[in-house]
């Protein structure tokens, strides 16, 4: 069950990342220099959400000791590659 916990809150994180890239790739156009009032307070919403991702996935492997390093990397960069094509599904639909 801790492995499956694991999991899905890798999932989540990872989710969470490739929506904001996905969501300032599609919002935010041209030079910073013609970014208006809402570009920008968008802009630092998406960077406290992602300050919060690193910080949240900084903190992970140390909730799950049980675990060996290997086993983290592989369900991390596992739940990356989930996280993303199921993204990139929702997103085309």
């Amino acid at each position: 069950m801790a492995h499956l916990k694991y999991f899905l809150y890798l999932f989540f994180l990872n989710s969470i990342f490739f929506l904001c890239i996905v969501y300032l790739t599609e919002n935010i156009h041209g030079p910073l220099t013609n970014l208006n009032a809402t570009d920008a307070m968008r802009s630092f919403v998406i960077f406290l959400i992602l300050l919060s991702y690193s910080l949240l996935l900084r903190d992970s492997p140390f909730k799950y000791t049980e675990f060996r390093e290997r086993t983290k990397n592989v369900y991390f960069f596992s739940s990356l590659l989930t996280a993303i094509l199921t993204m990139m599904f929702l997103i085309s639909i």
